[in-house]
């Protein structure tokens, strides 16, 4: 189980992925969970919460959504010195070896193509998190 001050942000366009991140990530007890449906409502979310002095732990992220995807919002994340820190996992159909190794070379913490299952997720966030200072 995870830590329940841990805050995640969710980036999906697809309602349905967006309601199983939450319901797999509140069974692994994150409890603080914020969701955006495409990149560009993520960075108002990241900023938002820079303001707020509530920042975000870990980033969960597909990477075809409309107006930003996914490796453009890692890009962003992975240009600004305040989110670069903050881990992104992508979870996404998106599993050729091209598309692996472009998230890899700009800083992606892990990869989960879809489908896969609760189990596989969090054997995924367990690793991320292991490698970072976490609130407790």
């Amino acid at each position: 189980m995870f830590s329940a001050n841990l805050k995640v942000l969710v980036v999906d366009d697809m309602e349905t992925m967006r309601a199983m991140l939450n319901n797999y990530l509140n069974d692994m007890g994150f409890k603080r969970i914020v969701m955006a449906t495409d990149g560009t409502e993520a960075v108002l979310k990241l900023k938002d919460s820079q303001k707020t002095n509530d920042p975000f732990h870990i980033i969960i992220c597909d990477w075809d959504m409309p107006n930003m995807n996914g490796i453009d919002f890692l890009k962003f994340c992975q240009s600004e010195e305040k989110f670069k820190n903050i881990p992104v996992i992508f979870v996404t159909v998106e599993g050729n070896q091209k598309n692996i190794l472009e998230a890899i070379t700009h800083g992606v913490a892990d990869y989960i193509v879809k489908p896969y299952t609760q189990s596989l997720l969090q054997s995924k966030l367990q690793r991320v998190m292991n490698k970072i200072q976490t609130p407790k």
